[in-house]
């Protein structure tokens, strides 16, 4: 090949005069159709890469220099047989008789062996006359308008008058009485006449162009039967030219025609078979007619012969038939053919070498008395290899023989990777890319021939530049390993590009280099974008989901939601899991698409049966919530169960959870424990905080401080933002504040609340806002007490609302205010916070920053007091004695001062002791007139004593919080 030899070619003499037809012995239109060499009709037509006919006696003589035509450069690796339309078209081409002006008027095919077969009986024989191009061009021809002698048959009429049509063509009143001659028998009837007009009026010769005319004559001479007329017709009606389209009517005349043994026609009913095209697709009918065509020497319907039996569809598999047939295509120079029976030798070669490794791997069980396992097998092994070892195991001399035998076929190998070759070559010679790309592999290996990196890269250089993906692949490894090449980074990228281009897994791959930076590519997200982009246009899911995925995280393109799901559905619809996945996630999360628990349910479910385990994880979460189904523990569990033995960490966390707290399964903190440290393990930062939990409190497990901490400080560590991050360093500010496995430090305590207090932890902020306000391990300082108290008041925490309402109360830290204190005051009340609630209604009996109303401070009162605040109780039972924004009820005021005294209340039980004597002395009751002390100091939450009518003071930090 890299010598550009011609040997191994069959061109025939290369200094042959025998090159073509001369178009004036040609009928039909045939200027489209002339050698570039010798300007004659072409005659055994091959084709050159640069897309030129020639003779293939013709080209035989030019040896390696360039293309007569375009010049360009010509190897024999470039020469092929014509594509099928062009072959189609010249086998209906008819020569003349060489000896026409004599008065011979038959038409014969455009084959040299038939003109030689009839010049040697022609009875107009007076002079020998050759037809090539080079002696007729010398031969003057006369003509005369044929007299009507009525022995002239129809069809000698009509080839009389083809053939004056191509010699006279220059001649304006010629092809008037031409064209004349051939509408004359036309009209009469004569088939092959009203065909030649429609092909007159199809290409515009001797006639205007007319298309309705042309379909017109074509259907006439189809309906008398002309096949090339019915084949004709057939096309229109499949294509729709100059007709509307109408496969049923195409599939009627391609059979009119096949059933008169026309073999193009009987290709085109089997394609229509095969490709269900009107007709309910049918290997095996398609299989029939290939083989009627197949028998009359189409070496398309050969090779489709050969395909269907290789591929058992439509008949019986048979390699041994689909071998033949392939030979049959090949031994007709066809490339493709030689490069299938090539990869056959070779895939016979790589089945005997499997069976070689398993014979020697029974014979060394066999001599070593070992068993030898039948399901290591191959799928293909026959069932005569799989009782060899227990024949052998039991002594028998066959079954050794036949081992021995097997042994013995290593050598066959060899001949079979020959034969390969020799096919290869054969196929490779005549530029078949994938024929070159298999050589080069064997070259590469050394299988069947020396190994040689040089002829490889040859090869694959050939195949390459026909645009052959896997050469190319191969080619630009090399390039970047330096193997039979010098290495080169940019080439490597060249040859990666060209084969990613056309090619949706190639330019998926080459967008996953340019995303990692791999194969010496330089990472770049805009260029990985633009390759998944061009094999997600073709359809690839796996690169429409990246391009989604890319549109998602804004990375090579501007970040568009919309976008990316647009790419996920059109992935997860292809059946992409993980598309499927995240559909149902923007689903449930009404991300660019409005939110839907019901289309989120059937995405999960779709990826959850696949295994997808973030999918199984959601399904568990949405039987747990009940969402779009029955609330279910049980089933929930078993989701986060499938999903949590498949490694996910968040179903592992849940796990955790359910095994702690007995929830959808038995209760175990054992198993808990083992849940929540395999989750750990993935750096899985809950599971961590929770470990540290169970460690501290010793739940399931021995307490460990020091157990407790490390697994804190793990977490801690962490820089994803997490919420667990800021719960772990809020507890070791708390193990350090408490003293737990560390040494008591407040100022400790501090730092670690204000490292969680940043992250946004509610309870660090508040704990913070405490220290700074009593001044416990830092400078005290309200004004900073005050600023933690809002941040964590922002976060909805009812007691910073709290505090940060008595702040403003009292006005320290921040100016007085009495508005701003009833609207935090409010907020926590509204949370069910007691000493909020009871404040609320201090306020408003007093009106102070808002309208005085004795009824709203009695609701608040009944809030309090219904969660077992004392003070409430007492207040609202001194409203109900009075009658104050409630009626008055005796009863309900001895109530409520019962249930205030009996939580130590001292006022409410002298009151409640006033009300009983009276009633005793059987007196009209009278409420006690003397103050009770209404104007005593604000006390604090956690103060151990209870006055009544004051307003409550600003909450401590507790464990809890």
């Amino acid at each position: 090949i890299n010598a550009e030899s011609w040997d191994g070619l069959t061109f025939g003499s290369r200094f042959s005069t025998t090159m073509g037809f001369a178009k004036e012995l040609v009928a039909g239109e045939c200027e489209r159709w002339l050698c570039g060499i010798c300007h004659a009709v072409i005659e055994d037509a091959v084709e050159t890469a640069c897309e030129h006919l020639f003779c293939r006696a013709c080209i035989g003589t030019i040896g390696k220099w360039k293309c007569a035509t375009c010049l360009q450069s010509l190897k024999a690796s470039q020469i092929k047989a014509p594509h099928r339309v062009v072959r189609q078209y010249l086998s209906h081409l008819k020569v003349r008789c060489p000896r026409h002006t004599n008065g011979c008027h038959a038409l014969l095919p455009l084959s040299r062996t038939a003109v030689d077969a009839h010049t040697a009986q022609c009875p107009y024989a007076d002079a020998e006359i050759n037809c090539d191009a080079e002696t007729t061009a010398q031969v003057q021809v006369s003509h005369t308008e044929p007299q009507n002698s009525p022995l002239m048959t129809a069809e000698q009429e009509m080839a009389e008058s083809h053939v004056t049509c191509s010699v006279m063509e220059s001649n304006d009143r010629a092809s008037e009485l031409t064209a004349k001659t051939v509408k004359r028998r036309a009209v009469q009837g004569c088939a092959d006449s009203q065909y030649l007009l429609a092909v007159m009026y199809e290409e515009g010769h001797a006639v205007s162009p007319s298309e309705s005319k042309a379909f017109e004559w074509y259907l006439k001479a189809a309906f008398q039967g002309n096949t090339d007329a019915q084949s004709r017709v057939a096309s229109m009606y499949y294509e729709g030219q100059w007709v509307e389209q109408s496969y049923e009517k195409a599939f009627g005349w391609y059979l009119k025609a096949a059933t008169q043994g026309y073999a193009d026609a009987q290709w085109n009913i089997a394609e229509m078979y095969v490709e269900r095209v009107w007709v309910e697709q049918s290997s095996k009918k398609a299989f029939e007619w290939y083989l009627k065509a197949a028998l009359q020497g189409d070496t398309d319907a050969q090779w489709n012969i050969a395909d269907m039996y290789d591929n058992g569809r439509g008949v019986e598999e048979s390699k041994a038939q689909a071998r033949e047939w392939y030979t049959k295509v090949a031994a007709c120079g066809e490339a493709k053919g030689q490069h299938k029976l090539a990869r056959m030798y070779e895939k016979d070669a790589e089945d005997r070498t499997s069976q070689v490794e398993i014979s020697t791997t029974m014979e060394v069980c066999f001599q070593f008395g070992m068993k030898f396992d039948v399901e290591l097998l191959e799928p293909g092994c026959t069932e005569e290899v799989k009782w060899l070892p227990k024949a052998a195991g039991r002594e028998d001399a066959a079954a050794q023989a036949t081992l021995n035998e097997l042994y013995k076929q290593q050598c066959n190998i060899e001949q079979l990777l020959v034969k390969a070759v020799e096919w290869y070559q054969k196929a490779a010679a005549q530029g078949h890319a994938s024929a070159q790309y298999s050589l080069g592999a064997l070259y590469q290996n050394g299988d069947g021939v020396e190994k040689s990196e040089s002829k490889a890269v040859a090869l694959f250089q050939s195949a390459a530049v026909q645009d052959h993906k896997g050469a190319q692949f191969r080619l630009a490894e090399r390039y970047r390993e330096g193997r039979g090449v010098e290495r080169s980074s940019t080439r490597a990228e060249e040859w990666y590009v060209k084969a990613a281009e056309g090619n949706e897994w190639m330019q998926y791959h080459l967008g996953q280099m340019y995303d990692f930076g791999e194969n010496g590519i330089e990472k770049s997200p805009v260029k990985a974008f633009e390759w998944y982009l061009k094999a997600a246009m073709s359809g690839l899911a796996d690169a429409q989901f990246d391009v989604g995925s890319m549109y998602h995280c804004g990375q090579g393109v501007e970040k568009s939601a919309v976008n990316a799901f647009e790419w996920f559905e059109k992935a997860a619809l292809k059946g992409h899991v993980q598309a499927q996945c995240v559909v149902g996630e923007m689903y449930y999360f009404g991300e660019a698409v409005k939110k839907s628990e019901a289309k989120a349910l059937e995405w999960y479910q779709k990826a959850a049966v696949r295994d997808d385990v973030e999918a199984q994880f959601m399904m568990g979460v949405m039987y747990d919530n009940g969402q779009r189904v029955e609330k279910s523990e049980e089933k929930a569990f078993e989701w986060f169960l499938k999903a949590g033995t498949g490694g996910h960490a968040g179903a592992q966390v849940n796990l955790g959870f359910m095994c702690s707290s007995g929830q959808g399964t038995g209760r175990s903190e054992t198993k808990a424990v083992q849940w929540f440290l395999k989750a750990a393990e993935q750096g899985d930062t809950r599971a961590q905080v929770s470990l540290g939990i169970i460690y501290q409190k010793g739940l399931g497990v021995e307490r460990s401080y020091a157990q407790a901490m490390e697994w804190y400080l793990k977490a801690a560590a962490a820089t994803d933002g997490k919420p667990e991050i800021g719960a772990a360093r809020y507890r070791i500010g708390k193990m350090y504040e408490k003293g737990h496995g560390v040494e008591q430090s407040d100022s400790t305590a501090v730092a670690w609340y204000q490292k969680a207090a940043v992250l946004g932890h509610v309870r660090a902020q508040f704990n913070l806002g405490v220290r700074y306000e009593e001044g416990r391990g830092v400078k005290r300082s309200e004004t900073t007490a005050v600023r933690w108290y809002r941040k964590a008041a922002k976060q909805q925490y009812a007691a910073a609302q709290f505090n940060l309402a008595t702040m403003y109360d009292k006005g320290r830290g921040v100016p007085q205010s009495d508005i701003h204190a009833v609207k935090w005051y409010q907020k926590a009340a509204e949370k069910g916070d007691s000493d909020a609630q009871f404040n609320l209604g201090m306020m408003y009996e007093n009106g102070r920053g808002v309208e005085q109303s004795d009824g709203t401070a009695a609701s608040w009162y009944l809030k309090a007091a219904t969660q077992g605040d004392a003070d409430s109780q007492f207040n609202l039972a001194w409203m109900y004695e009075r009658g104050r924004g409630v009626e008055k009820s005796n009863e309900q005021a001895m109530s409520w001062y019962l249930k205030s005294a009996s939580q130590g209340h001292k006022l409410a039980a002298f009151n409640l002791d006033m009300m009983c004597y009276t009633e005793d002395k059987n007196q009209n009751y009278k409420p006690l007139e003397r103050p009770l002390c209404r104007d005593l100091s604000r006390r604090r939450h956690t103060s151990a004593v209870y006055t009544t009518k004051a307003m409550k003071g600003v909450k401590k930090s507790k464990e809890n919080h």
